[in-house]
């Protein structure tokens, strides 16, 4: 049985892996983090509203806090940047461990797989409201 090829994978494509995973980490647990911020403040609105229980302007502060962190979510589409994010690093990935072992992989196949990835990411878009009938 013969050795596996064992090349080191360029400094550029290492970076690129780690931002990629990091952002990734991140922007899925802001995600979570503001739809269950959304969810708690809906149900304390829910609960709370027409009582005495509430302290006076709290249900409005905590309607907005709750609007606004959906308003967040779905204006900067959080959920599918992630999920872009997670997709261009699983692709580079495979890449890196492919020129990594195989000595048949070139550099410019890993470089198309992280141009690849890079367009998987796109640029940040604003969701536009829709058309009022």
């Amino acid at each position: 049985m013969t050795e596996p090829h064992n090349r080191s994978i360029p400094e550029e494509m290492k970076v690129a892996l780690h931002e990629w995973d990091r952002m990734a980490v991140r922007l899925t647990r802001l995600y979570a983090l503001l739809g269950a911020l959304s969810v708690s403040c809906s149900l304390f609105v829910a609960t709370f509203v027409g009582t005495d229980a509430a302290l006076t302007g709290s249900i409005r502060v905590v309607a907005f806090v709750g609007t606004a962190s959906l308003a967040w979510i779905g204006t900067f589409n959080m959920g599918g940047k992630a999920n872009a994010l997670r997709s261009a690093w699983r692709l580079l990935n495979a890449a890196c461990i492919r020129y990594k072992y195989e000595e048949s992989y070139t550099f410019e196949e890993l470089h198309a797989q992280y141009v690849a990835g890079e367009s998987l990411l796109g640029v940040i878009t604003i969701a536009e409201p829709a058309p009022k009938h």
